[in-house]
């Protein structure tokens, strides 16, 4: 969504992929990104895992995608999440910048490593894109205690990695429990779940979003993304995700006038 706001703020005309037939409704596709490519395309962003799904593109498809794309084309590749990323064949696109000079890769402190509010994070481009970025950044991009708490947290392997370990367990643990009862949870890569409630169900989206509101339970609605019955919910710890889980059951489980 930032990248549709952006693009528009700089006077480029934003065009939305389409997804193949069969796929996910919102998904994303190599063979959509394609057929929306026009001799006017001069950029094409790819969120990696993709919020608000949590969905990837895997090694094959992001070079599938490179290759058909144009060469004056620069494909940008927002990998914010893509250190939750554990998925065997997930890539971020590293090594297309390594071959190709037209193809960029966005990374950021603010997820993993808990900086959001240091608002830092860094490209992976070839010179020249480099080049032009800097001619472009505002002055004082970046503030020192960002630079000195972004370095701090580049020391911390051991404890980035436990993190990781923690969300995608209880990424599996929660997508089960809600699967369970009934919803349809889109297989995530990321630290969070997009969440769907089926037709048949006591409850809509909104409905329950707001019942979660009135436990102290924050998630966030999916209508302005085109998802008007789903919701994203944000991993947090194991007892967080039991309360967040118990609390749905209890609330899909109770009559609507009770």
């Amino acid at each position: 969504m930032y990248f549709g706001i952006a693009s528009r703020a700089d006077g480029a005309h934003l065009v939305k992929a389409s997804p193949s037939a069969g796929s996910n409704q919102a998904g994303f596709s190599v063979h959509g990104a394609l057929a929306a490519v026009t001799p006017a395309t001069r950029v094409v962003f790819v969120d990696n895992p993709a919020n608000p799904l949590g969905m990837y593109l895997n090694a094959t498809e992001i070079r599938a995608l490179r290759t058909g794309l144009p060469e004056n084309v620069l494909l940008v590749f927002d990998c914010a999440y893509a250190e939750y990323a554990t998925a065997a064949d997930f890539d971020c696109g590293d090594d297309l910048v390594h071959d190709r000079d037209n193809t960029v890769v966005i990374r950021t402190f603010s997820k993993v490593y808990g900086l959001a509010g240091m608002r830092i994070g860094w490209a992976h481009a070839h010179a020249d894109v480099l080049r032009n970025l800097v001619r472009v950044q505002r002055p004082g991009n970046f503030s020192s205690p960002g630079l000195a708490a972004a370095e701090a947290a580049l020391g911390e392997p051991a404890l980035i990695a436990a993190r990781i370990e923690r969300n995608a367990q209880n990424r599996s643990t929660f997508t089960n429990a809600l699967t369970s009862l009934g919803l349809d949870v889109v297989p995530s890569q990321a630290n969070f779940v997009l969440v769907t409630l089926p037709s048949e169900s006591p409850a809509d989206a909104d409905t329950l979003r707001d019942a979660l509101a009135r436990e102290g339970i924050l998630v966030r609605g999916m209508a302005p993304y085109g998802l008007p019955e789903s919701l994203r919910i944000s991993l947090g710890s194991p007892d967080d995700m039991v309360e967040v889980a118990q609390a749905i059951e209890h609330i899909l489980k109770t009559p609507k006038d009770a």
